[in-house]
């Protein structure tokens, strides 16, 4: 019978010896490489303190990883057919943790539950909104208020912005009665009521449009990083 390669040999076995836990001087297994390299990055990540633009590039990439894969349909079914907040709260923390950060969800904090944590040197305190355009800036209060609760901790709030008006999709039950395609607010009408209130990140249009899908229409979704103004 033929022998097993030496490690050096053999490519797939190179490999896979690589990626095998192994035993350290003192008789402990040691971890693979890809372990060690995401402990290293959660580390980073600990010690680096969240910041708008930061987040706001997790939230990008938690949705647009989302719409690369065979899902994209069904993801524009969800954004369309009522209130995505949870979902696209829930993309974002698998994001967070897939990279390494040390990560809290709906985490409580006195009487209330905060959307996510991130257990950093001083953490940090992320609530999530989904406005409406038929409903044009009037909520934009309640994501003050929710900021407010934290004023003691770095508080962050993403803020998301499903613009429907000229979406062709169909839909049996079109949600709040078809009012967010019909809507007559602008998008910038939202982001000068949130630059009243908050440090707003970004602070145009279309940097902040994190997606769009291009068939049946328009669709476009956006997201904003705010922060009260200290």
């Amino acid at each position: 019978m033929r022998g097993i390669l030496p490690a050096r040999e053999s490519g797939s076995l190179l490999t896979h010896d690589q990626n095998r836990p192994r035993l350290n001087p003192c008789g402990i297994l040691s971890p693979c490489p890809e372990w060690r390299n995401w402990q290293t990055r959660r580390e980073q990540f600990l010690s680096v303190q969240m910041n708008r633009s930061t987040l706001h590039s997790h939230v990008r990439d938690s949705v647009r990883g989302t719409v690369a894969s065979r899902y994209k349909n069904g993801f524009r079914f969800v954004l369309e057919s009522g209130s995505a907040e949870g979902f696209l709260r829930d993309l974002l923390a698998i994001d967070l943790q897939t990279r390494g950060y040390n990560l809290s969800r709906e985490f409580q904090s006195g009487p209330h539950k905060v959307d996510l944590v991130l257990h950093q040197d001083e953490p940090t305190y992320i609530e999530v909104k989904q406005l409406h355009l038929k409903d044009r800036a009037r909520y934009v209060k309640n994501v003050a208020s929710d900021l407010k609760r934290h004023t003691r901790r770095q508080c962050l709030g993403v803020v998301y912005l499903l613009d429907e008006r000229q979406s062709l999709s169909k839909l049996e039950r079109p949600p709040f009665r078809n009012r967010n395609r019909k809507a007559s607010c602008e998008v910038s009408e939202i982001i000068t009521v949130m630059r009243r209130a908050f440090h707003v990140y970004p602070n145009n249009e279309q940097r902040a449009r994190v997606l769009r899908f291009k068939w049946a229409g328009r669709l476009d979704l956006y997201a904003f990083v705010v922060e009260n103004v200290r």
